[in-house]
């Protein structure tokens, strides 16, 4: 009864672990779950890039007091340029020019010196 017993326990406990870990398992998400995420990331990736766009006219223009309200003014139209563009990389999944064709960026550390097979 010694070391049979033990076995036959261990492979019961193995089992209830399995069973309880499974159970447990948390559900991938689906694509409506995850739509609301997205589009929150979108507007908050635009909105960072105004205001802090806006913040550094802001900065040009204490640093320079002539330029004071047309440093912010000026940097306006660049924040919104790149919050659109934030807002094009997330939406193409980082295509085109954006992706290397193995799915790295281009000219990374990890791409230099690396041949294609």
């Amino acid at each position: 009864m010694g070391a049979d017993s033990e076995h036959h326990g261990l492979d019961d406990l193995e089992a209830r672990i399995r069973a309880a870990e499974s159970r447990n398992e948390p559900e991938k998400p689906t694509e409506e779950s995850v739509r609301p995420l997205r589009a929150s990331r979108l507007g908050t990736d635009f909105v960072a890039a105004l205001l802090g766009c806006m913040g550094i006219g802001w900065l040009i223009g204490e640093a320079f007091p002539s330029l004071h309200p047309w440093a912010l003014v000026a940097m306006v139209p660049v924040g919104f340029a790149v919050g659109a563009l934030n807002i094009w990389r997330a939406i193409a999944g980082g295509s085109g020019i954006f992706r290397a064709e193995d799915g790295e960026r281009e000219g990374s550390e990890d791409t230099k010196g690396r041949q294609k097979d």
